[in-house]
């Protein structure tokens, strides 16, 4: 320190030779950065009460936004997000995200919405509100399951046997064939078709968007067939994404033998 003190007046300075006491504490506030971090993850079963099974999802992208850039209501967002990132990045854990170097304030998260995808929990996560080096970690995780499908193609066997199945061809009759799908045992009472459906010109038929669940696939009597495969298929308890594409129904159809008995009066 100087021994004369510049007092900013203009004049002149003012001689403090040994008179230098300063009291005066310098104080200096700094604030460490935060974190916020969570998973996403994949239910087999679609029930957000059931956690067993869960599996990390990766290459899902994660939006962080301020709390002021929310709109709960509306459920939209103004602006850029403050931060994106998605899930599995590099030597992260499966499913795993984080957002760093994050001043205290209130944040939303909110994952993308991916096509072919429901969610078990909220999209948006309204987080806690940060503090000061403070990680975040706890309600922060993201759960979806992906829907499944269900095919086949229906075929008309020449010989009518099961077992010679080298001769069977699509059913490409106009109108088509139906094929039911149940969510229940259709064998049991009151039982009603979950969806219905008709096979193609080509034969194929298909179910989509399908929740997690137990499936029957039944195909309809139709007056002048016969089954050769089985009519009804159960297909157990289906998980997320699942795909059975195999469900193939095989009928032949009854044919006839005509003629005529004559009589010759004359026996010529």
């Amino acid at each position: 320190f100087s021994d004369k003190q510049i007092d900013g007046s203009g004049g002149d300075d003012i001689d403090r030779t040994g008179d230098l006491n300063v009291t005066e504490a310098l104080n200096f506030g700094n604030t460490q950065y935060g974190k916020i971090s969570g998973y996403k993850y994949e239910d087999p079963d679609g029930l957000a009460g059931t956690t067993t099974g869960r599996t990390g999802e990766d290459n899902w992208t994660i939006k962080l936004y301020l709390a002021s850039q929310y709109n709960a209501v509306a459920g939209t967002f103004t602006g850029d997000p403050v931060a994106t990132t998605v899930t599995g990045t590099g030597d992260w854990p499966d499913g795993y995200y984080e957002f760093t170097g994050l001043l205290p304030g209130n944040y939303v998260i909110v994952e993308e919405d991916k096509s072919g995808w429901f969610n078990v929990t909220p999209k948006v996560v309204v987080v806690e509100p940060l503090t000061s080096g403070e990680h975040d970690s706890s309600g922060n995780d993201f759960v979806n399951t992906e829907y499944g499908s269900i095919s086949g193609t229906k075929f008309v066997d020449a010989d009518g046997s099961a077992n010679t199945a080298g001769d069977r061809e699509a059913y490409t009759e106009p109108g088509g064939w139906t094929i039911y799908l149940f969510n229940v045992d259709p064998d049991s009472p009151g039982a009603v078709a979950f969806k219905t459906t008709t096979t193609d010109e080509n034969g194929d038929y298909s179910f989509t968007a399908l929740m997690p669940g137990t499936y029957w696939v039944v195909e309809e009597s139709k007056s002048g067939w016969t089954n050769v495969t089985e009519t009804e298929v159960s297909l157990g308890t289906q998980t997320s994404g699942f795909d059975v594409d195999d469900v193939d129904f095989a009928n032949v159809e009854y044919g006839s033998i005509s003629g005529t008995k004559f009589e010759d009066t004359n026996g010529d």
